[in-house]
């Protein structure tokens, strides 16, 4: 005789959690539904039932309908199951159940979560397409999360720089121009859409030299904009100007067709 319902879980999908499209970002990548479920005399099945919370409609296994839910068989002991369709901006609750063999059913195990497969936009702002400067604070730029078909957006999480000198090919580490492999440079204290990196997070630029910067912006749930990128030659060199004509070996002419003279610039890019 069993009376004791068993005991089912749901790992994922986390509940509140946002879900997108970077299957790099395991923990955020909504792969498969699944979990587990126990009973002292064995279980028999798991169920799952999707909700659409926005649009008030269940998941059938030919598509989403108002009004009546269902539930769809996942496994037994360790449960699985193929992610339905998801929409962009939407809010949708899973709720799990499971039944022993002696025909007790455990209570439900219920996780609500967002879909957002949009990516983010990043702008470089500074540098920008100058090619030399002589003073460069901060890099900067604008990084926004695009809205989706509802009403739930991941957000901005943060924006990431990376910093190489060309030559030699060197990426900043955040102390020096050490690493061979790129180094990630972290941002996420401005008020978006604006970001920047600065102070100690920024190299002292060198004269003379020539730097390749790449900035990605990533959302809350992990989706990574493209890589922007951006070039520029750090000159503080001052050039020099020589006049020729008049030399200067007289102190008075009776006439003057041109003044001309040279200049120079040492920096070598």
């Amino acid at each position: 005789y069993d009376a004791t319902p068993p005991v089912v879980s749901v790992s994922r999908p986390v509940g509140e959690r946002y879900y997108g499209q970077n299957s790099s970002e395991g923990d955020y990548y909504l792969g498969v539904l699944d979990g587990s479920s126990s009973d002292a005399f064995g279980i028999a099945r798991a169920e799952i039932q999707i909700y659409d919370v926005t649009m008030s409609s269940y998941w059938y296994t030919t598509g989403w309908a108002v009004g009546a839910s269902t539930w769809q068989y996942a496994g037994a002991d360790s449960w699985s199951y193929a992610p339905p369709p998801f929409v962009n901006g939407y809010r949708y609750r899973l709720e799990a159940r499971a039944f022993d063999i002696a025909g007790n059913m455990s209570s439900y195990a219920t996780s609500y979560f967002y879909y957002d497969p949009g990516k983010p936009a990043a702008v470089m702002q500074s540098p920008g397409a100058a090619g030399f400067y002589n003073v460069l604070s901060q890099v900067s730029g604008t990084a926004a999360d695009p809205a989706g078909s509802g009403p739930f957006k991941s957000d901005m999480l943060r924006v990431e720089t990376g910093i190489q000198q060309t030559l030699g090919g060197l990426w900043w580490t955040g102390a020096s121009f050490t690493s061979s492999d790129r180094v990630w440079l972290t941002n996420t204290a401005q008020s978006r859409p604006a970001w920047s990196l600065s102070g100690a997070s920024t190299p002292s630029w060198v004269t003379n030299t020539k730097y390749h910067i790449e900035s990605r912006a990533m959302d809350v749930a992990r989706n990574t904009s493209t890589i922007v990128t951006s070039e520029f030659i750090y000159d503080t060199q001052v050039p020099t100007v020589t006049v020729t004509s008049p030399s200067g070996a007289d102190a008075y002419l009776g006439t003057l067709g041109y003044i001309s003279g040279i200049s120079a610039d040492n920096n070598s890019l």
